[in-house]
């Protein structure tokens, strides 16, 4: 198995990303049919570690047929093997989600038409229904349905929501189920006066108290505007215009939502990606712009942290090349970061690459993958994100199979728990006869915030070091407490960053490892964040520091 170590390192107070391969990624369908083929990869992961993987096999015909699943223990660092659990055939667009406690849940659409199947998969690893029984309907329909998307929250209840075709258009379906309990039909969510689409990433999202927002496209005669509902108190709301802008499409939204039910939602308007938040319910007026007016862009996916900073990444791309990028917006402010680039360059006209997906926990750790075209294979690359800054770029694929599916859609999944426990999945072709296997691989050690590092105190500079301590300097008139900061330097710094209090607020930059931060406020502990920047702008190295008021 090929590991992914995701890790801040922190020495005293010195972080640096430290990103380390291992064994190969595991097959989890290693023995399919001959011209039998995987794809659409979803993965969910708990706080102990432990993973359930799905996917469709499709026959040679082409289309899916059956619905697998593959389960990790964390402690045994051993998966399971592939198992069937849809029932009658023409089945795709698996889901899975888990709670707190390990408990997963299963959906995907089957059938003639298509209906919504559930299973779910307690942390015992009980089947219910048992895999000897059909999967359950969640609410039977005359109509087609198809799409799902499903959120659990903390106590193991589920929200889904899906697609139905009836009167020439879609429109959007939703229930709920209890843990334990059958699924409950909750109707239609969308207005029901134009043609609904969920996009395949993100359209769904959930916080660990069961708040949740939905979000897809509406359209409008040829062009499509941007909707979405809060589910509040175990109801949706009425469903709101996020975005309708005249002569401009809105397309493929993604949402995010915080533990207070604040949510973020970004979309592609007219090769741009855009972003309103909802906070108390409100709607803000007027849309964000988040990356490179001088750039197209399209295909973001979105996550915030459990305080309300939103992360968003997303492909960006001219004449020559595509890259995946990506930008911050913390917790009420009113303007996102600059983005950077995280991947290195594919061709412009690979219409495969890009697709990223993104996985953030509570505290803002993150993991990004997403598929890179080297012009002779599609490969699946990943970076880490902590403390604002992007870690190096590591490829968890072959280098030589074609990964991804090679087709144009969002085909990967990545996952990340409060504790750095990373699982990422994607179909692979290993032996290049267009029989792609689903694979994963699992990652351990992406950087909490704390513990915060001890005082240096003396100051002690060797190697590796940050300190901070604070002096007081009487003059006739006043009195000036300064918090005197130094760190190791960067080799690589063009500058330094100086962030106080909630890591968030820059207070100064510097050319040297070192700065005086005068007029303290008395007996106050004060926090800071120092990052190196190069001389293309890039953070790195983030180094924290913890300054005690004098006693």
């Amino acid at each position: 198995m090929r590991v992914l170590f995701f890790s801040l390192w922190i020495v005293q107070g010195f972080a640096a990303f430290n990103l380390t391969w291992g064994t190969p990624a595991v097959s989890l369908d290693s023995n399919p049919p001959i011209g039998d083929t995987d794809a659409n990869a979803s993965i969910a992961i708990d706080p102990q570690g432990n993973a359930i993987a799905t996917w469709g096999r499709s026959s040679g015909m082409g289309a899916i047929d059956d619905i697998w699943v593959a389960a990790y223990n964390h402690s045994l660092r051993v998966w399971t093997g592939a198992t069937k659990i849809s029932g009658g055939g023409n089945a795709s667009n698996s889901k899975v989600a888990l709670d707190e406690n390990g408990n997963g849940i299963l959906i995907w659409d089957e059938g003639f038409p298509t209906q919504i199947m559930s299973r779910t998969l307690s942390a015992e690893g009980v089947w219910s229904p048992d895999l000897s029984m059909p999967p359950t309907i969640i609410h039977e329909s005359i109509n087609a349905q198809t799409a799902p998307h499903i959120g659990i929250d903390s106590s193991g209840n589920a929200l889904a929501i899906w697609m139905e075709y009836f009167s020439g258009a879609y429109h959007i379906y939703s229930a709920k189920k209890q843990l334990d309990q059958p699924w409950i039909p909750l109707g239609e969510i969308s207005s029901g006066l134009l043609s609904s689409t969920l996009s395949k990433n993100k359209a769904l999202r959930i916080n660990g108290s069961g708040e949740a927002i939905a979000v897809w496209q509406e359209a409008n005669g040829q062009l499509s505007e941007i909707h979405g509902a809060r589910y509040v108190q175990g109801a949706w709301t009425v469903p709101i215009t996020i975005s309708a802008e005249p002569e401009l499409s809105s397309l493929t939204p993604a949402a995010a939502i915080d533990t207070s039910g604040n949510a973020t939602i970004v979309w592609n308007q007219n090769q741009k990606i855009q972003s309103k938040t909802i906070t108390s319910g409100v709607l803000s007026t007027s849309a964000l712009t988040i990356s490179d007016p001088e750039y197209s862009a399209q295909h973001p996916d979105l996550e915030m942290d459990q305080a309300g900073n939103a992360v968003v990444v997303f492909e960006r791309y001219n004449s020559l090349h595509k890259f995946v990028a990506g930008a911050q917006l913390l917790a009420n402010a009113t303007s996102w970061s600059n983005p950077v680039d995280i991947s290195g360059p594919s061709p412009a006209n690979s219409a495969s690459a890009g697709y990223p997906v993104l996985s953030l926990n509570k505290i803002g750790d993150g993991v990004v993958i997403w598929k890179e075209d080297t012009e002779s294979n599609i490969i699946i690359q990943g970076a880490g994100f902590s403390l604002g800054t992007w870690s190096f770029i590591k490829t968890l694929s072959s280098l030589t199979g074609q990964s991804g599916a090679n087709t144009p859609t969002y085909d990967l999944a990545v996952a990340v728990n409060l504790a750095g426990n990373i699982m990422a999945v994607w179909p692979e072709d290993p032996t290049g006869a267009s029989s792609l296997q689903v694979k994963a691989t699992a990652g351990v050690g992406l950087a909490n915030t704390g513990p915060l590092p001890p005082l240096a105190d003396p100051e002690t500079m060797i190697s590796g070091v940050a300190s901070g301590y604070q002096i007081l300097r009487k003059f006739p008139a006043h009195a000036n407490l300064i918090n005197i900061l130094k760190w190791t330097p960067s080799p690589t710094a063009a500058y330094y960053r100086i962030y106080r209090g909630n890591l968030l607020t820059l207070i100064d930059t510097t050319y040297s490892p070192g700065y005086q931060d005068h007029q303290r406020i008395p007996k106050k502990t004060e926090t800071y964040l120092i990052t190196a920047v190069d001389a293309n702008g890039q953070e790195s190295s983030p180094v924290t520091i913890v300054v005690s008021p004098i006693k």
